[in-house]
């Protein structure tokens, strides 16, 4: 599989993701991982900026709005694409919190 860089916001300023996590790296960042349904290939997120873990949508660092849609769970594909972004980028500690953020949230609209 071969791993290339996005194009830009303003090219493509929304990103719809299914089969998707998010991830914890170690510096605190917080990263979409998923699949893009229309090209049906695997894709990491810049840190995300702002999460509405309710509604499903985020913004990253770089201006580019993520709504995630299904249910939460990576595929072969967004698997691949992660764990080489994080070699790539040096990143050797990562936590799965998609669990413990959909939890939270759950919490916190049940008040």
């Amino acid at each position: 599989m071969t791993v290339w860089r996005t194009r830009s916001v303003a090219e493509v300023p929304a990103v719809l993701l299914v089969n998707w996590a998010i991830f914890r790296i170690n510096n605190g960042e917080l990263h979409f991982v998923g699949v893009r349904p229309d090209k049906g290939t695997g894709r990491v997120s810049s840190a995300i900026a702002q999460l509405d873990v309710v509604q499903r949508i985020g913004v990253t660092r770089s201006g580019r709005v993520y709504a995630l849609e299904g249910r939460p769970g990576l595929e072969v594909d967004a698997r691949y694409v992660w764990d080489t972004w994080c070699r790539l980028n040096g990143v050797t500690v990562t936590t799965d919190v998609t669990r413990e953020l959909l939890h939270s949230a759950g919490s916190h609209s049940e008040r």
